[in-house]
């Protein structure tokens, strides 16, 4: 097997790396374009799925790493939490929300919300913090996927809890502000199966991808509405 020295020589490999869709949308690309542009011949499969799946994928060892978030910990997975991610409420640019700097939950009772499904990692994240503060918010719309989410409140269907990392910094048309009474938010981090020895390649882009996750380009920035 190729060490790392010679990798940085030969510039080849393959990496399989697993996150979930809001971390592969928010830096991912700009982590691989970097990477790409030092090793070019290092091919990187990308596996976007669900919390669950992610996790499942580094267990089977389909994927060499993971990017993700973790409600509890697991003796098979080592996190290493880099980055906190705050949960905003995403609204369309013209909502009479937009120009409060934090939305607290109260001013959202009189509100459609629309959330990921219970079996979201995200979903069950919100609803344990919503126990825990005594709220039981409403949702009228359920989805999948937040590509879906976000286009029903750019069409104007509600309001939408998400991750910052999950709502496209430059939309057009929706914003997020941040949630307070409860504020919550989740760790992101690299997940490893405990004891496991990471191929050359995927040690070069784990590594790549820690230092870009804890510089500053990858901090939440605030989300303002196009004038």
């Amino acid at each position: 097997m190729l060490g790392i020295s010679d990798i940085a020589t030969t510039r080849s490999g393959r990496v399989t790396v697993a996150c979930v869709p809001s971390a592969a949308l928010y830096f991912l690309p700009t982590v691989i374009s970097s990477f790409s542009q030092r090793y070019p011949s290092i091919r990187i499969r990308v596996i976007d799925e669900s919390m669950n799946q992610t996790l499942q994928s580094v267990l089977t060892g389909e994927s060499d790493f993971g990017i993700g978030f973790m409600n509890t910990l697991m003796p098979e997975i080592a996190f290493e939490a880099i980055h906190n991610d705050p949960f905003v409420i995403a609204m369309r640019s013209d909502h009479r929300l937009v120009s409060r700097k934090v939305v607290p939950w109260s001013e959202l009772e009189s509100e459609r919300l629309i959330s990921v499904a219970r079996s979201s990692g995200n979903r069950q994240l919100l609803d344990d913090i919503m126990s825990k503060a005594g709220l039981n918010p409403f949702f009228a719309f359920e989805v999948s996927h937040i590509g879906t989410l976000l286009g029903m409140v750019e069409a104007g269907l509600g309001l939408a809890p998400v991750p910052r990392m999950a709502l496209p910094e430059n939309h057009p048309n929706v914003v997020g502000r941040p949630l307070t009474r409860p504020s919550m938010d989740r760790q992101l981090g690299l997940l490893t199966k405990q004891g496991q020895t990471l191929r050359p390649a995927a040690a070069m882009f784990h590594e790549h991808l820690y230092a870009a996750l804890k510089s500053n380009r990858l901090k939440s920035k605030p989300l303002t509405p196009k004038v």
